[in-house]
């Protein structure tokens, strides 16, 4: 170990001086080499507009730990900063500390993380928790390893919906339609189902509604409300486990910057982490319930697909969804999570 000591005007040591340097070597010593390893702000960032359930989830986060830690939080929504697109970059690099993020994005990195964004794919809200649960400690694993980021929890954006110009109840209706998904395996869905996939972002969704550049547009209601589609597509698929039951959004922080913070620091970004969980399971249930009310007050037409023609749907799509997951991730990291998944739904 490495010092330098204050010298005297004559090149000795001053009493006083030598005290303190002795004590701060002392200390650095008997903790391993970092007493001054702690972080004092961080940067986070979201994509939902200002207002959305999510945006004050972030807001949620900086004041947990703002109040129960020195550590500053700088929180930019609505891709003020980034977008989720860009956090598959900036997040690993270090350009900012915090993301609460479609995982979808990461497919690159993280193949695997496609089983829990796979339309039709889950029953219920209770499956989709219990399968999530399930697989949580390999994807953040896979996170740590590719992605250097650590996974602290999920967020819960919103049930998925489809709203479009035109009215689709059947397999046959999604034939020749131009939609927009959210990510490679709504775009596998789309593809199986006859449509043509359309990638952009859901913030250019309405100019492209508008211009009859796309049909329709998967996202949550809260968004659908939010983001006005009401006033570009007049029909709703209403079902809620039609595209997903839930959609959740990862809470990741980079791996450098969680390895700075103390223990204590930890501890309290953990916390604050785990209340966005909770905060955005109850949150979102509600919120998603009024953009529902709201929409059809606005003239949307919640649309009912009779479950025997889901079923013909979900029958196609599958083992498309299925074929992806194995191709991608391998057989070996996927087969397993296809099984849980199975296993689960037969319970």
């Amino acid at each position: 170990m490495t010092s330098v000591i204050a010298k005297s005007p004559r090149g000795g040591l001053s009493m006083q001086k030598w005290m303190i340097a002795t004590t701060a070597a002392l200390g650095l010593a008997l903790s391993g080499g970092n007493a001054a390893a702690q972080v004092e702000q961080i940067r986070a960032i979201g994509s939902l507009p200002v207002g959305h359930h999510m945006s004050e989830a972030l807001d949620l986060f900086k004041q947990e730990i703002e109040e129960n830690s020195e550590i500053g939080v700088d929180v930019f929504p609505a891709s003020q900063l980034y977008s989720d697109a860009d956090s598959v970059k900036v997040l690993p690099s270090g350009s900012v500390d915090v993301g609460i993020n479609q995982l979808d994005f990461w497919m690159g990195l993280v193949p695997s993380a496609g089983i829990l964004y796979m339309p039709t794919y889950y029953d219920s809200i209770d499956y989709f928790y219990a399968l999530r649960e399930s697989v949580t400690p390999a994807l953040a694993a896979q996170l740590e390893e590719k992605g250097n980021v650590k996974l602290l929890g999920w967020a819960d954006y919103d049930s998925e919906a489809l709203i479009s110009e035109k009215e689709i109840k059947t397999l046959e209706d999604f034939q020749g339609t131009k939609l927009r998904g959210y990510g490679q395996y709504a775009a596998a869905f789309l593809q199986a189902v006859g449509s043509s996939p359309v990638v952009m972002s859901s913030g250019e969704a309405y100019d492209a509604l508008s211009k009859g550049v796309i049909d329709g547009t998967m996202s949550g209601p809260t968004s659908h409300f939010s983001r006005k589609f009401y006033e570009v597509a007049s029909n709703l698929i209403a079902e809620p486990n039609f595209i997903q039951p839930v959609f959740s959004y990862a809470i990741m922080i980079n791996l450098d910057t969680w390895n700075e913070m103390t223990p204590e620091q930890q501890e309290v970004v953990q916390a604050a982490a785990d209340e966005v969980e909770r905060f955005t399971a109850a949150e979102f249930q509600e919120a998603s319930a009024a953009s529902l009310e709201e929409l059809e007050a606005n003239g949307v037409n919640l649309v009912d697909v009779a479950p025997e023609e889901f079923q013909r749907i979900r029958d196609v799509v599958w083992p498309a969804l299925e074929e992806k997951l194995l191709s991608d991730a391998g057989e070996e990291v996927a087969q397993p999570m296809i099984d849980t998944a199975r296993e689960l739904r037969d319970e």
